[in-house]
């Protein structure tokens, strides 16, 4: 019986000492962390924060006309600096997500589609600014997700808040 093990032993410790794989684990990527991603982008006179799915870009000047998803001169140009960023190393690994949104007027139905359009709308500009397909996500939400009221709270109508509910969002994800 100790005639096996001692033949075992060298075997033991050459597995430990060199692992059980043959092949070496995969370098590690340098992941930038999100507040130095945040300092990047304030770079490109953009806002952003961090929120759990990772740092999201504020558009203000992302925001669509009533009944309209054409982007704007301003806005192709902001689209062209998330590009940029997006290609440069502090971003490679990580992905895009454009979250399309709608105010309250219209049927849920017509805001749903009407907020698809517009994150298509900047999907599409996007890729033709050359960022990769299979890096870029788009979801829609209609009206669902207003960041202030559509209506003042006497009920009536507040047309600077539903005109800022008109926008999309970017992502620039957690890898």
């Amino acid at each position: 019986m100790f005639q096996n093990s001692a033949r075992l032993l060298p075997l033991f410790f050459t597995l430990l000492f060199y692992g059980c794989s043959s092949t070496p684990p995969p370098p590690e990527v340098f992941q930038t962390p999100n507040e130095e991603l945040i300092e990047e982008i304030k770079l490109y006179d953009l806002e952003a924060d961090e929120v759990d799915l990772g740092v999201k870009i504020y558009l203000p000047k992302l925001s669509f006309e009533f009944d309209s998803f054409d982007l704007s001169d301003v806005a192709r140009d902001k689209l062209a600096y998330i590009v940029q960023l997006c290609q440069e190393e502090s971003a490679l690994n990580r992905n895009v997500l454009v979250m399309g949104h709608a105010d309250s007027k219209g049927t849920a139905e017509y805001n749903l589609q009407l907020s698809r359009e517009r994150a298509i709308a900047v999907k599409d500009t996007l890729l033709g600014l050359g960022l990769q397909s299979s890096r870029v996500t788009a979801a829609w939400y209609g009206a669902t997700q207003p960041i202030v009221p559509n209506k003042f709270s006497d009920g009536s109508d507040n047309p600077e808040g539903r005109a800022v509910n008109r926008r999309v969002e970017i992502v620039i994800l957690n890898p």
